[in-house]
């Protein structure tokens, strides 16, 4: 199925800061040339939620949303100029913005941009994208979980080999204990020993 995108990209909704964070993008070569014309990249673009209508619906309701307007996912953090040029040189007609939710939260969004209208797909491509949405949520879901099993582990074994330290201290204030006690019980025996050898004389 030729889906004929132009954009596709994947960002993380960081809900601290209420934008969409870039992952991963792809764009046609003519997108990539107009990016490189006006030095304006998608990929390094995080995206403010709340000053977009479209998004904000797009996370608040967890449906899909469709639009002919770049601005309504872009707005102001690209140039007017830099959208005609998308529209005209880069044959973008509609993009869809998928929420990417895995046990009903959101972690991000998927766009896709293409050059065809929207409505003009038949069932089958508007599924296949539904189930690219999908699959990209739980592959995101557990690309994170793998990410905090990793560092879980990293910190288990420092945390371990801090435990081995502080384990070989312990063991070696027990012998200087050990050592102690002996030599202060030897001494404790022996003056009365002397004074015992003292008296017999």
């Amino acid at each position: 199925v030729d889906l004929s995108f132009e954009l596709v990209g994947i960002l993380l909704y960081d809900r601290g800061k209420g934008q969409l964070v870039p992952m991963a993008f792809a764009s046609s070569e003519r997108l990539r040339a107009i990016q490189s014309e006006f030095k304006i990249f998608f990929n390094v673009l995080s995206v403010p939620v709340s000053p977009s209508v479209f998004l904000t619906k797009v996370i608040e309701t967890r449906t899909f949303g469709y639009t002919e307007k770049l601005e309504d996912i872009w707005y102001s953090l690209i140039k007017p100029e830099m959208y005609a040029k998308i529209y005209s040189a880069g044959h973008v007609k509609s993009s869809i913005v998928y929420p990417l939710v895995i046990q009903n939260e959101i972690i991000g969004v998927l766009g896709l941009s293409l050059n065809r209208l929207y409505p003009n797909l038949v069932e089958y491509e508007r599924d296949s994208m539904k189930s690219f949405a999908n699959v990209t949520a739980v592959a995101i879901d557990k690309a994170i979980l793998y990410e905090k099993l990793q560092t879980t582990n990293r910190e288990l074994r420092f945390l371990d080999a801090q435990l081995e330290k502080t384990n070989a201290q312990l063991q070696a204030l027990d012998k200087a204990r050990s050592e102690f006690i002996t030599m202060a019980s030897h001494q404790l025996r022996t003056p009365p020993s002397a004074l015992r050898w003292y008296l017999a004389a």
